[in-house]
């Protein structure tokens, strides 16, 4: 009995430094795989290829929205939602475009403003779930387009849904990134 208690002391003496280089290996792997990755191509854009072209040669710019381009000559009046261009990767939370819509409605002010009113088509392209970080990100498009169809403006950004981001207990991660969305629009905006 002490012999083959002595013999199992031996082998998890043995193995454990294994197992703790393993799993050191895993996290900082997974840590690398969470690290902010670069905006999408062409390829996940819900713009023409005419329409992608002087958006794509922006720089980053982290204040608000990553990317954002607003054509000079329109004063933004009513906002509204286009849901039938509208849509989410199959890995977002379901009421997550609902969620947007609703805080996208809360950027009109309750007067109302002169201008031209904006059609807001949102595309987000991907939701990624935490792995070792503990905040849930998609990667947004919105875009605003006039009575013609013509872009007005367009933004693209990943967004986190950070824990104290939240304005009560019971927001959700898609939530957060709704609020955070017509934040940052709001700020770009100047609403």
């Amino acid at each position: 009995m002490q012999f083959e208690r002595q013999t199992e002391m031996a082998i998890f003496r043995n193995v454990r430094p294994r197992v703790c280089a393993v799993l050191g290996a895993v996290a900082l792997a997974g840590g690398c795989a969470t690290s902010p990755s670069p905006l999408p191509e062409r390829q996940h854009s819900a713009l023409s290829e005419a329409e992608w072209r002087p958006f794509s040669k922006l720089k980053p710019d982290p204040v608000a929205l990553e990317r954002f381009w607003r054509r000079d000559d329109v004063r933004i009046g009513m906002v509204k939602w286009d849901s039938q261009h509208s849509r989410a990767v199959k890995d977002a939370p379901t009421g997550l475009l609902q969620n947007i819509r609703d805080e996208v409605g809360r950027l009109n002010a309750p007067e109302g403003r002169t201008g031209e009113d904006v059609w807001v088509t949102v595309n987000v392209y991907r939701w990624k779930k935490p792995f070792f970080s503990k905040a849930h990100e998609a990667a947004v498009e919105i875009v605003g387009r006039d009575r013609q169809g013509q872009v007005v403006w367009m933004g693209q950004s990943a967004i986190r849904a950070e824990a104290h981001l939240a304005q009560t207990a019971a927001d959700g991660p898609d939530t957060v990134v709704a609020q955070q969305l017509a934040t940052h629009l709001r700020s770009e905006l100047g609403l």
